[in-house]
């Protein structure tokens, strides 16, 4: 969206007065902004046949046709940005990021497997530079607005195209050989139903903001195609966690001190964690989970946490690399002398847990301090202007849901993942927003 210092220009991002600053056409850098959230939310590979053995299978090489068509984007993102001032992209790194950003290189070098562990850390820097790239494209908000529905619309169009014309590859059945249990639950274009039930939240979110700030009818439409589809996908965790945010986002106006905000956006995300990992970590829990859910395993992940906290004790302070041990054969065929069912995971199933198992100790230190904590005072400076509003508010619900999404899906730095990229998205915006002001 358009950012601008004391004095408006017509440029995406405030900048001094003395840099020079060129314009990009609309169609350019809407087309743009479509191509690369497509690129993200729709991807090259939509209706996996879930159906095919391979999907089981060790996946330790990337596909280059896929590592090709993002470096691509990649570059023309950042080469309108340079055209319209990549110097404003300055907030987002800031000395925690950067430090971050170190430590991940840092859990590369020692990785079990270096090899596999930078070519994934490339590729996440690559879908990153998209990321930011984006915030300095769009001219304004509305324009922003306009993108994210454009895209929204047709990944929903096309997913319901695919439940009536493509059921076998658009809809779980029983021939799946990893999930035959989801059998009948809708995942359109997305390759399974938790991460097409996320994405149909992010849409909710995004069709309010359209209808606040571009086309009320257009946003009311992607509000109810997107709930509708939701309901389909019996995705247990976007139904709880969606009227969660909601809430929480509509307290906002209601709840003004930064330390409530802090209990309010956090404490639900510390109960979560408490209620699902700390039965694997505190015995008096997994008895109090006990007397309320028939399920204290949260369909198997306490096999799995168990997993990855054994590899944690191995290598605590670095880690085992990162990206480098779910779905490696060193896991799935050599982990242990006897192998279980949790060793075929794609996740540690806990965003928090996989970033411990795979960068160490101070990794999730900082992935928590820079991911968890510092959204909060940005979104409360962001907040402020009352001009910004609609926009901040969208960043907040989208970090939120996806924040607390971590109690059970692997999302953090997860290369390309759509709510991975949303979530960032939405962390580098507020930051942005906290540095300039919004233009509608």
């Amino acid at each position: 969206m358009a950012w601008t210092a004391d004095q408006p220009q017509q440029s995406v991002v405030a900048q001094p007065a003395t840099a020079p600053v060129s314009d990009v056409s609309d169609p350019v850098r809407l087309g743009t902004l479509v191509g690369a959230l497509g690129l993200i939310w729709i991807g090259i590979d939509p209706f996996l046949d879930l159906s095919d053995v391979r999907v089981i299978q060790a996946t330790e090489e990337g596909s280059l046709l896929k590592q090709l068509v993002f470096v691509s984007m990649a570059a023309l993102v950042m080469a309108i940005g340079w055209t319209v001032g990549l110097q404003r992209l300055r907030p987002i790194l800031s000395p925690l990021f950067t430090v971050l950003l170190g430590w991940l290189v840092i859990s590369v070098v020692t990785s079990v497997d270096p090899g596999i562990s930078a070519r994934r850390f490339g590729f996440t820097v690559v879908v990153m530079l998209i990321g930011a790239g984006i915030l300095i494209i769009a001219r304004d908000m509305r324009q922003f607005a306009q993108a994210l529905g454009i895209i929204a619309m047709t990944a929903l169009v096309i997913s319901y195209l695919g439940v009536l014309l493509l059921p076998d590859i658009s809809i779980h059945s029983v021939w799946d050989v990893k999930e035959p249990e989801h059998d009948g639950s809708w995942r359109g274009l997305f390759h399974h139903k938790n991460g097409a039930g996320g994405m149909t939240v992010l849409f909710i979110f995004i069709g309010i903001l359209v209808s606040r700030v571009w086309n009320a009818v257009f946003g009311g439409a992607i509000i109810l195609l997107s709930a509708i589809f939701l309901s389909m996908t019996w995705s247990k965790t976007a139904w709880a966690l969606f009227p969660i945010v909601l809430a929480v986002s509509l307290m906002v106006p209601l709840i003004k001190p930064l330390w409530m905000r802090f209990l309010m956006f956090l404490g639900p995300l510390f109960a979560l964690h408490l209620l699902s990992v700390g039965t694997v970590v505190f015995p008096p829990v997994k008895d109090l989970v006990a007397l309320i859910l028939r399920d204290t395993s949260f369909t198997g992940r306490t096999d799995i946490w168990e997993l990855a906290f054994e590899y944690i004790a191995k290598r605590p302070w670095t880690g085992m690399g990162f990206a480098a041990f779910w779905q490696t054969e060193e896991v799935m065929y050599a982990a242990r002398e006897k192998a279980t069912w949790a060793t075929a995971a794609s996740s540690a199933h806990n965003g928090f847990i996989d970033v411990m198992l795979t960068a160490g100790i101070p990794g999730v230190l900082l992935a928590i301090l820079w991911f968890a904590l510092t959204p909060v005072w940005k979104f409360q400076a962001a907040y402020s202007d009352p001009a910004s509003r609609p926009l901040a508010i969208f960043f907040l619900q989208v970090w939120l849901f996806v924040l607390y999404s971590t109690f059970t899906e692997s999302v953090l730095f997860d290369r390309a993942n759509s709510l991975w990229f949303s979530a960032m998205l939405a962390v580098f915006g507020l930051h942005m927003m906290t540095a300039y002001r919004t233009v509608r």
